[in-house]
């Protein structure tokens, strides 16, 4: 999947966006989720420009939003697979769950 997103984009900034444009393209929102153990809806998936930083959700909690990163983002039992399967891509390309980092 990681391919298939990242196949004409060049650089981490680029990169981004592509990981944003398909969380656009391919999620239904908002989806459960949890951020530090808080059950949350993410209500949207962006990127700023900030390629530190990296994409960010938008989650609400009993009637209040925040922005937290994406990386900090669980997704809940109920979520569909092609949204779970696009978090660990994006997960495994960030260096969180894997030791190969970025490619």
């Amino acid at each position: 999947m990681i391919e298939q997103v990242l196949v004409d984009a060049y650089g981490d900034d680029e990169r981004l966006w592509s990981f944003r444009q398909w969380f656009e393209d391919h999620v239904t929102l908002p989806f459960p989720a949890t951020v530090v153990g808080a059950d949350v809806e993410v209500v949207e998936v962006d990127y700023d420009g900030d390629d530190r930083r990296g994409l960010t959700a938008r989650v609400a909690k009993d009637g209040e939003e925040h922005r937290v990163s994406l990386l900090d983002v669980t997704p809940g039992r109920a979520v569909p697979s092609d949204t779970a399967r696009l978090l660990a891509a994006y997960r495994r390309w960030s260096g969180v769950d894997s030791d190969e980092g970025k490619q």
